[in-house]
């Protein structure tokens, strides 16, 4: 134990400079070498050496760019959606032209007389097709002309229009899905980049499960101080491809699939396998990319004999090839991109929204805002939208405008006008109590059923009518926000790796040093520092913390530990917390039990009375009940989940919980399975994109059955020591105290009223009106 950690106390100053190196993209134009610590000459010496001077591109075989994007961001749902895809091309390759293809499958209930995809290039039209994959994976190819193309980042808007067969219903509208297969999906080209060029690495392919694999050469069970030194290369690739479906793992021998075979090291001084002694004996010193018999796999090679060697060559590639790529996703994830991080007013046009007229029955589009990490939420402010739309004559009177925030409804509008109405700058106030640190999710969607819907007449549907027009001036106006960061908080640990991200040093604990905890902790790693847009400072260790140990810890726990969450004298496959959290198809919230609670919940159901058979008393405290819980979702902006959704205790793959540490300055982390292999298969689905994103509260569960996340809200919070002492942050902060303490406010003001009562009281017989007898 003692020498793993004295091993693991070099990596903890190693990624400071590459995180500085990294992170200087996004605040100034140039990066200088000699601004890190390091000596600039041994650096710059080591650059020439990295990659070799870029040949021309090369006619060779056909070979498939995949779209960036995970295969949960190409997903279309409802009548109506567009997502923004983007693939990377050689200058050669733009001029050349290309096939687009795109490989999907729809939902059954899309109706095929009328259902389309729209395809635009970087704003140039490509055409449509008809959506015809109800029975199986659909492909179609797309000729992309040259003058369309552009060299570097390529941007395909993809539209699809949908009705159902048969229901008309409003709800019936979610049954609406088209999905594209994100392995077999992109840019079909002939002319690839050169196989020594770090840019191939945004054309590397995807497994047939979608992911983007990335595979650590090591021997089996001796993998554990390579991991330890590869870590910062792992982050740093995982930055470079800026894709949020990576998976990490080790293996001896590379596989021949798609995806990056890492070797990483010096035989002379690292464990290696067979092969990986023979790559790296060819290998050039530093960070080397080449193709591995095919363009969607690839071989990258970080070899260096010591930490310190490997670190200096690591930033030499930082600020020498990789530089470009570095700043071309740092502008990317500008463009489309709100935060809350300061005041400002953002038109929905930047979010990648575009004007269009909607015929159908329930309009929704969705973008994401960032809060800042130590962003409180509180009933002191609110985000505006000033909304400029219109809508159509002749809409039913339960039209409607609703505003979802994190899949929870927050405000709504009528839209029912007999001439039709038009919103010119309409303020629509969304609390701040509704968002959280990290990733939000704000849904627009606009009700709009009309007097034919009820016949459900698909032939008699007249698209030449719209009903609704959002346009992309519309605006979302961001307030100035309380500062003050607060623990645990899972939603600030996914949006911005938050509190690893404060300077502090992060120690990372695994049970095991078998490959799949390993492999788990890195995925995990990963997925980090692209929350963080910069490689974490990490110290790996074998084992569990102390409880003397006040460092912020990230701990991987595995061989039947019990699970945080199984209470006390109760056993662990039983645990009626009730919990909290989101209601998606991704990410719920409800009560965990074992088997015969639910069968118990679920006789109670069906043997209750009706309402009518309850005594009077029953009646009246139900009513009372149910109304109060009708204000306190609307105070607190909960929707209504049923009472009894539940989560059988053995349908749980994996836990992460957050706590304080022992010590109370820093926060643990854990994540928990029953196996090694369970772990690393909740990691991989905690990190997709639609989990990540959800990720709030306390603890978050990985359902086993769906891989879905159940959460859990905290009891309670401790807050980090106050950074912005400014009296606008003060006074944000008082108000937002106030607000989740409304009682005090309450007596607060009753006392005030009190006091000044009894002041008039007895100020007024003295200074009133004397009449002299």
């Amino acid at each position: 134990m003692l020498k793993h950690r004295l091993l693991a106390a070099r990596s903890s100053v190693t990624l400071t400079a590459l995180a500085a190196a990294l992170l200087l993209p996004y605040i100034a134009k140039a990066t200088d070498l000699s601004l890190f610590p390091r000596d600039a000459a041994s650096v710059q010496a080591t650059a020439g050496s990295l990659v070799g001077k870029p040949a021309s591109s090369q006619v060779a075989a056909k070979a498939l760019i995949p779209f960036n994007q995970s295969g949960d961001e190409q997903q279309l749902v409802g009548e109506d959606d567009s997502r923004i895809l983007s693939f990377y091309l050689g200058a050669d390759a733009a001029r050349a032209g290309g096939t687009l293809r795109l490989a999907y499958v729809n939902a059954a209930a899309v109706l095929p007389d009328d259902a389309v995809i729209d395809v635009e290039v970087n704003g140039h039209s490509q055409g449509s097709f008809p959506i015809r994959g109800p029975n199986g994976m659909v492909t179609e190819n797309l000729a992309i002309a040259a003058r369309d193309l552009v060299a570097g980042e390529n941007t395909v808007r993809v539209r699809a229009r949908q009705h159902h067969r048969v229901d008309c219903s409003l709800k019936a509208v979610y049954e609406l899905w088209t999905r594209l297969d994100p392995a077999l999906s992109g840019f079909i080209t002939d002319r690839l980049l050169p196989a020594n060029d770090v840019a191939s690495l945004l054309a590397v392919g995807r497994n047939g499960e979608g992911s983007t694999d990335i595979r650590l050469i090591a021997p089996s069970r001796e993998a554990l101080t390579l991991v330890r030194d590869a870590l910062p290369t792992i982050q740093t690739l995982a930055l470079l491809l800026g894709r949020t479906d990576i998976k990490v793992s080790i293996a001896e021998e590379a596989t021949g699939g798609p995806g990056i075979d890492l070797y990483f090291g010096d035989p002379r001084s690292y464990p290696e396998t067979d092969s990986g002694k023979q790559v790296l004996a060819a290998a050039p010193p530093g960070f080397s990319v080449r193709q591995n018999g095919s363009p969607d796999q690839l071989t990258v090679t970080m070899r260096g004999n010591s930490p310190a060697q490997l670190e200096s060559l690591l930033l030499a590639a930082v600020n020498g090839s990789l530089k470009p790529l570095i700043d071309m996703r740092k502008v990317t994830e500008a463009e489309r991109h709100i935060t809350g991080d300061r005041a400002g007013r953002y038109p929905l046009s930047k979010t990648g929204y575009r004007t269009a007229q909607f015929a159908g029955r329930l309009f929704q589009t969705t973008f994401k805002l960032d809060m800042p990490a130590d962003f409180y939420p509180g009933d002191y402010g609110r985000i505006d939208l000033k909304l400029d739309a219109a809508t159509a004559p002749g809409l039913a009177d339960d039209a409607q405008l609703l505003i979802r925030v994190n899949q929870k409804a927050v405000t709504s509008h009528a839209l029912y006008s007999p001439e039709g109405a038009t919103f010119k700058g309409k303020m629509i106030e969304m609390p701040l109590r509704a968002f959280h640190p990290g990733s939000n999710e704000i849904e627009i969607l606009a009700e709009l059923p009309i007097a034919a819907d009820a016949k459900c007449d698909p032939a008699s549907r007249d698209e030449s009518r719209p009903r609704f027009l959002l346009l992309d001036s519309t605006e979302v106006v961001v307030p100035e926000v309380a500062h003050i960061g607060r623990m645990p908080d899972l939603a600030a640990f996914a949006g911005d790796a938050y509190p690893f991200t404060k300077g502090n040093a992060l120690e990372l604990y695994v049970a095991t040093g078998d490959d799949a905890t390993l492999g788990a902790a890195m995925t995990m790693m990963a997925r980090l520092a692209q929350a963080a847009k910069a490689p974490i400072g990490v110290t790996l260790k074998l084992g569990n913390p102390d409880d003397a140990d006040d460092s912020n810890a990230l701990i991987f726990k595995t061989h039947g530990a019990q699970l945080a969450m199984a209470k006390p004298g109760q056993s662990k496959d039983v645990d009626n917390l009730t919990t909290g959290g989101i209601n998606t198809p991704a990410s719920t919230s409800g009560e965990i039990v074992n088997h015969s609670d639910a069968l118990l919940n679920a006789f109670k159901a069906s043997t209750a009375l009706d309402e009518d058979s309850l005594s009077w008393r029953s009646r009246a405290v139900s009513t009372f009940f149910s109304t109060f819980g009708g204000i306190r979702r609307w105070l607190t902006y909960l929707s209504p989940v049923p009472s009894n959704v539940t989560v059988e205790r053995t349908d749980v793959l994996m836990e992460m919980a957050q706590t304080k540490a022992p010590g109370g300055h820093a926060v643990w982390t854990t994540l928990s399975a029953e196996t090694s292999q369970d772990l690393e298969t909740g990691i991989r689905a905690i990190t997709s994109a639609d989990n990540w994103n959800a990720l709030n509260g306390a603890r978050g569960l990985v359902r086993k059955s769906d891989f879905g996340l159940v959460t859990v809200a905290p009891a309670d919070y401790s807050f980090f020591p106050l950074e912005d002492t400014s009296l606008s942050n003060l006074r944000r902060l008082a108000a937002a105290w106030l607000s989740d303490n409304f009682k005090i406010y309450v007596l607060a003001v009753v006392l005030c009223i009190g006091a000044f009562g009894w002041w008039l009281g007895n100020l007024v017989p003295r200074k009133g009106v004397r009449t002299d007898v």
